[in-house]
C-alpha cells in the first residue's frame, strides 16, 4: 500500500488521494459503500486503479490474485437474478 493523503470533510467512502506517476488519484472504499465489513490494512491490501467512464479512480480491496484487461465484447449487463436481490447501484455489468 502506497501512503494515502486524507482529504478533510470528505464523505466516509472516500479514503484520500494518492500519487500515481505524477497523476493524482481519489482512492475509494468499497467496503465502506457496500456496508461490509472491512479488515484491517495488511500485506495483501491493494489498490485497484479503473477507468470509470473516463474518471481514474482507486478502489481498496483485501487482495487481488491476478490483473487483467477485458475488452468490451466480454462485458455483459447484470441478470435480472442478480439485480432483483441486491440493489443494482452495485453491480451493473459482469464480465465472462
Amino acid at each position: 500500500m502506497v501512503n494515502i493523503t486524507e482529504i478533510p470533510r470528505s464523505p466516509p467512502y472516500v479514503k484520500g488521494l494518492i500519487n500515481l506517476r505524477g497523476h493524482i488519484v481519489v482512492v475509494i472504499s468499497l467496503s465502506t459503500i457496500m456496508r461490509v465489513q472491512s479488515r484491517e490494512l495488511d500485506a495483501n491490501t491493494r489498490i485497484i486503479v479503473a477507468d470509470v467512464g473516463g474518471t481514474v479512480m482507486g478502489f481498496i480491496v483485501d487482495s487481488v490474485s491476478e490483473v487483467i484487461r477485458l475488452p468490451s465484447k466480454n462485458i455483459e449487463p447484470t441478470p435480472s437474478i442478480i439485480t432483483n436481490k441486491i440493489r443494482s447501484e452495485y453491480i451493473k455489468v459482469l464480465a465472462r
